[in-house]
């Protein structure tokens, strides 16, 4: 028998299960809200899933819906550019991002241009915003782009000498930023022959994927780049690649071919140097391709003069990325060969994080258990690692600051 409310019922259903591939709305007036939802109703599109413009909104939605068009609401924001810097790390890479924002000057529109986002000057009328919701959607299926690609941001990880901790730190800023902040990333191992990455990952039985011919990057795309990485989580992978044929220097090329190909599915790529940075080669590279630069250092002499070492050969390439300095106490207090005070004069500058030393973190590191989800010291000095990175503010938790005032009392 037909039944009238069931076909109206289940074509509400359809066009509701369609819509987690559509758009998704992430508003701050009801104006825009309903503006868009108006224009979609009046051209036949479908409605998008409206959210109020909230950090948390965006961390759960951007991903969750699969959306293809993300569109973002900044009529109230003060600087769109710097709004949407400081939230590029929550939206997939394979997202077409409408900006609505008051601002109409020119260097706005080419800022988001250069990062990615399509813009709409608010207010619009309707015809405005569905040409260029059509447009977007048109490249979207082409695979042509208005404008350059969103790129992954690049975290180098040095290391000043071996043992100083650049890998640990490699691994808990990508599960910080994958499982605390909902951003996709992968791990780049600049270690051919060795390595602990896969212990500080939880990885069983892992092995590098060997790659014996640079013929390899003849015929290399995207899909053949990700089937070259092993999943950690939903949004963390590893890419790590041996060669018994090549030297180090063409297994090095392929890696950066491999990572080039990689940077538009990721939000972060982390480049693990460990202690392998120090040529200078090496260094230039870091200096002209890094976003971001993490120097790992301990309290030793050796470290502390390699530090300086490195951090003059960045000044030296004119490198314009920012630099975050980590002073990680490897050996009890007793043991270091220098001084907080003496590195801070010989470097010149203050180490942005100082990790204090936690006798029971090797312990630890092997448990069957994220570090995040155990209670230790150095959550606090990871949480402050991934805000510097973020560019976000970080707030010392009360209980950290006790700790803090407890050691050195003590």
């Amino acid at each position: 028998m037909f039944d009238l409310v069931d076909v109206i019922k289940n074509h509400a259903d359809k066009s509701e299960s369609e819509n987690q591939h559509g758009m998704v709305l992430f508003h701050q007036s009801e104006d825009c809200k309903s503006f868009i939802e108006e224009a979609c109703r009046f051209e036949g599109l479908a409605l998008p899933k409206a959210l109020a413009n909230v950090d948390k909104n965006i961390q759960q939605y951007a991903r969750e819906n699969k959306s293809s068009t993300l569109i973002i609401e900044l009529s109230s924001s003060d600087n769109v550019t710097a709004e949407m810097e400081r939230i590029s790390h929550l939206l997939p890479n394979n997202a077409s991002v409408i900006v609505v924002g008051t601002e109409g000057t020119i260097n706005t529109i080419r800022s988001l241009k250069s990062m990615g986002f399509h813009y709409l000057f608010w207010p619009a009328c309707q015809e405005e915003f569905v040409e260029l919701f059509k447009s977007v959607n048109t490249n979207t299926v082409n695979n042509t782009t208005l404008s350059p690609s969103r790129k992954a941001k690049k975290v180098a990880i040095l290391g000043a000498k071996g043992g100083v901790g650049a890998s640990f730190f490699t691994t808990q800023l990508a599960r910080s930023l994958s499982e605390k902040h909902n951003s996709s990333c992968v791990i780049a191992d600049y270690n051919f022959t060795g390595g602990n990455l896969d212990i500080l990952l939880g990885i069983d039985n892992f092995a590098k994927r060997a790659v014996n011919s640079t013929e390899i990057t003849a015929t290399l795309d995207d899909t053949y780049a990700m089937s070259m990485t092993h999943n950690v989580n939903q949004l963390l992978s590893l890419l790590s690649i041996e060669s018994e044929v090549l030297t180090d220097a063409e297994t090095k090329d392929i890696l950066r071919i491999v990572i080039d190909a990689l940077s538009s599915q990721y939000n972060f790529v982390l480049e693990d140097y460990s202690n392998t940075a120090t040529s200078r080669e090496q260094l230039e590279y870091i200096a002209n391709n890094a976003d971001i630069i993490l120097l790992v250092m301990d309290k030793s002499i050796s470290s502390l003069r390699e530090a300086k070492r490195i951090v003059d050969a960045l000044q030296h390439h004119n490198s314009t990325a920012r630099r975050v300095t980590i002073l990680n106490s490897t050996r009890p207090e007793k043991a270091a060969t220098v001084s907080e005070q003496e590195i801070k004069s010989f470097l010149d500058e203050t180490p942005d994080i100082m990790c204090a030393y936690e006798a029971s973190l090797s312990h630890a590191i092997l448990k069957d258990k994220a570090l995040h989800d155990q209670k230790l010291m150095i959550n606090t000095t990871l949480d402050k690692l991934t805000s510097l990175v973020l560019g976000k503010p970080f707030k010392q938790p009360t209980s950290a600051k006790l700790k803090q005032w407890l050691r050195k009392v003590s």
